[in-house]
């Protein structure tokens, strides 16, 4: 057990390294560059609707799940005993603001994920390429929409 024990305080000696060396440089507020930063957007999983047809609004609750690559955050891992991957909070990281065109809120609100843990990753092979971002809050959103009524025709 005292060996296990060992692994783990070493384990978590080199993700507070790497933190410190890598994500003590980067700014979570500045997105990754000046240019556009490519953003795969998957809804994972819906758990919730609810239609409101007198008020036009539908409220839907959930998970998505969001990846990118962020130049600033990059390592080899053969200088951190071959660890290639981290979980940190949300809130150590650039995160993208997803905005809503027909919320609630008004026109272009934003679909505010509450702080939860994002995973890095550098990929196998690749030493100091940029670090994968792989982020999947829950989010709960309203949206108007239109239910009008159909009309049949006899």
């Amino acid at each position: 057990m005292s060996k296990h024990l060992d692994r783990n305080i070493s384990y978590h000696n080199w993700v507070r390294q790497i933190e410190k060396d890598v994500l003590g440089k980067v700014s979570y507020k500045v997105a990754p560059d000046n240019l556009q930063t490519d953003v795969q957007f998957i809804f994972h999983s819906v758990d919730h609707v609810t239609i409101n047809e007198k008020e036009q609004v539908m409220a839907i609750s959930g998970r998505y799940c969001m990846i990118w690559r962020d130049p600033h955050i990059t390592w080899d891992p053969a200088k951190y005993n071959n660890l290639d991957t981290l979980h940190v909070g949300s809130y150590d990281v650039w995160t993208p603001r997803i905005i809503v065109l027909n919320g609630i809120s008004g026109v272009y609100s934003h679909l505010d994920a509450p702080v939860t843990r994002v995973k890095l990753f550098v990929p196998p092979f690749r030493a100091n390429e940029p670090a994968f971002v792989i982020s999947c809050p829950r989010y709960t959103g309203r949206v108007g929409c239109s239910l009008g009524k159909r009309k049949e025709f006899w």
